[in-house]
């Protein structure tokens, strides 16, 4: 096989043997009839831009790389975002849990602390009422003490 330039070697390669031996053959027929068609002049100039052509080619063939490379680039950014996304979501609702455990516990605590402090009211209630009982009765005895003994 002749040295092409890349693009053409690469398209001569990925064919299988036979149909690259076939289009080998035909290049060289078309090489051939062009040199006996055509001017040396005009030969130059057709091969000049079947050059620049393969060059374009591979213009194109490495844009289309970088283009699936990019795409591929993309792709993983993508399924990144997805996973992430997916995290995001699980935190908020993790976090979501933890708020409604959080606001139960904060609920129980008031509850409780209002549990407590009715409690508290109750039983000083009820100790100033024994105080009030206490100190009332020792009022009276103190009057009975007096009146008995101005009395006697």
């Amino acid at each position: 096989m002749k040295a092409y330039t890349a693009p053409l070697g690469e398209v001569l390669r990925d064919l299988d043997p036979e149909t690259a031996r076939r289009l080998e053959r035909f290049l060289e027929d078309l090489t051939e009839r062009l040199r006996e068609e055509l001017s040396e002049a005009e030969y130059d100039g057709v091969l000049t831009r079947l050059v620049q052509a393969d060059f374009d080619v591979e213009l194109v063939l490495k844009t289309l790389d970088r283009e699936k490379s990019v795409r591929e680039e993309l792709r993983e950014l993508r399924d990144e975002i997805e996973q992430l996304r997916s995290e995001l979501k699980d935190a908020r609702s993790k976090l979501s849990s933890e708020t409604e455990e959080l606001e139960s516990k904060v609920k129980d605590l008031k509850e409780r602390h209002e549990e407590l402090l009715e409690s508290y009211v109750q039983e000083a209630s009820s100790a100033l009422r024994k105080a009030l009982r206490l100190n009332t009765q020792s009022i009276l005895e103190e009057i009975l003490q007096d009146r008995l003994v101005k009395g006697t």
